[in-house]
């Protein structure tokens, strides 16, 4: 008996540890780029300043994992040996990014324990997305395959739920996959008009003094950020708030707020508040950009635009309004 009692635990151990390894996902991360890589002849979309039209004929060097060159012709002769692959009658674009992204945050919706987009507190500027990110995750090879090699990871919930994270879609460890631990901070603007509906129980004039308890809210909670950073940067011993430390690069605009906002109200709103207090805001979700486009430009705020496969705002916008 005391003897079979051991071995019924090491069976146990042996049979854990292999559902364990049996869960983690069979992805194997890229090893460095390995000596110089050519490709010519082959049809280019750089999408940038330098080179804003396709290069029918072209060609592209990379070197170190990085492009280091480019353009149309003849490829040229490079120092050393080179790996040098035809790409006739292929297209070659730059690597998608997708923002905002869950990828690696939400693995199944019905299990609770794979789902990190959200903290439990309203306010969470502290939350850094890359820490929380499953890097055996199944749907990160499944996004590389699809030419998607950076996401922005967005977490959700709450007025602030966090920071954003641009990551790789490469890597054995969340160490690997952060190109930027903390590329800004989001804030979820309230809704600018009450709602007439038949589902709504609440009436306009309450609805309207929800909103403005929230914006006041808002400026209220602001106010004592750039309070704190102001009296730390005058007293470094005063006592440490994760909260309002996080929120620094954004009070100093070093860092843009990422600001989602659907409606008309909502951009122009939002962008009056961030123009008033000095911030670099970048709206996402953008449903009704194309109604506030000159507001949109004299601010010069980028605009993310989320869930271009949907439905046009009302029947009155074109068909492909949301995408085009």
């Amino acid at each position: 008996m005391k003897r079979f009692i051991p071995n019924i635990l090491g069976w146990a151990t042996a049979l854990a540890t292999t559902a364990i390894l049996h869960g983690q996902s069979a992805q194997v991360p890229a090893a460095p780029q390995d000596g110089v890589i050519v490709i010519e002849n082959v049809r280019l979309h750089p999408v940038s300043e330098a080179h804003p039209e396709m290069i029918d004929n072209g060609w592209i060097v990379f070197e170190d994992g990085r492009i280091v060159s480019l353009g149309e012709g003849a490829a040229p002769k490079t120092d050393g040996e080179a790996t040098r692959i035809d790409g006739q009658g292929l297209s070659l674009v730059p690597g998608f990014i997708s923002a905002p992204s869950q990828v690696g945050l939400l693995e199944v919706g019905a299990v609770s324990a794979t789902d990190d987009r959200r903290e439990s507190a309203d306010r969470s500027p502290e939350a850094a997305p890359w820490i929380a990110v499953n890097p055996d995750s199944d749907l990160i090879p499944v996004a590389r395959s699809a030419g998607i090699l950076h996401t922005l990871a967005v977490p959700s919930g709450g007025t602030i739920p966090g920071q954003t994270s641009v990551l790789r879609m490469d890597g054995w460890t969340t160490e690997d996959l952060a190109v930027m631990r903390n590329a800004g901070v989001v804030l979820s603007w309230p809704m600018a008009a009450s709602v007439n509906a038949p589902w709504m129980r609440r009436g306009p004039r309450e609805q309207r003094g929800d909103i403005d308890q929230r914006l006041k809210g808002i400026d209220r909670w602001f106010d004592s950020a750039e309070a704190w950073n102001a009296a730390r940067e005058a007293d470094p011993t005063i006592r440490t708030d994760l909260r309002f430390q996080a929120m620094g690069p954004v009070l100093r605009a070093e860092k843009p707020i990422f600001i989602r906002a659907d409606s008309r109200g909502q951009i122009e709103t939002a962008l009056a508040w961030a123009k008033a207090r000095g911030y670099r805001p970048v709206i996402v979700g953008g449903a009704a950009a194309a109604d506030c486009i000159e507001v949109l430009r004299s601010s010069s705020a980028p605009v993310i635009l989320t869930r271009v496969h949907r439905k046009p705002a009302s029947r009155h916008h074109p068909v492909d309004a949301p995408h085009s």
